[in-house]
């Protein structure tokens, strides 16, 4: 299975202090290409460090939390792992609280998965609302979960 995995922007994979977000995608990436049966392409600054086996495919040389506060650069991310997507012909896209991957979903064409690290937002209410039926979303508990409660297409 090819698999893209979407981490923010902001720093590397994983992070090499505060970075919980990105601490756990080392550990999913890491854990699926574990299996030879998968090829995992990840998606984040070209300042991580990951195994051979993970396919790092990065817009930014390096994390930009330091350099770049703009909105937009997540709106980057989310269209280079749109465009990588289908260049490479990936099975599913998981992304980490990339919220603007919603506002692409209908143009991408294959499963999202999308997990929410974060408290809701309107922004992401009203991408959520809008968002193609490739979307499956996830929460980091029920706790979390009820706090969407406009979501219908979780598990």
């Amino acid at each position: 299975m090819r698999i893209g995995i979407v981490s923010k922007p902001w720093l590397p994979v994983p992070s090499r202090a505060y970075g919980a977000i990105e601490k756990l995608v080392h550990y999913l990436a890491t854990q699926l290409s574990s299996d030879s049966f998968n090829q995992v392409y990840l998606f984040a600054p070209g300042d991580s460090l990951v195994s051979p086996s993970i396919k790092l495919r990065s817009l930014f040389f390096r994390g930009v939390g330091g350099e770049i506060s703009d909105p937009y650069a997540e709106v980057a991310q989310a269209m280079h792992a749109g465009i990588q997507a289908k260049i490479y012909g990936l099975d599913v896209l998981h992304a980490h609280s990339v919220d603007p991957i919603m506002a692409i979903s209908p143009f991408i064409n294959i499963p999202i998965v999308f997990s929410f690290h974060t408290f809701p937002s309107k922004i992401n209410k009203l991408l959520s609302e809008q968002t193609d039926k490739n979307v499956i979303y996830t929460f980091l508990s029920q706790s979390h979960r009820k706090s969407f409660p406009w979501i219908k297409n979780a598990v």
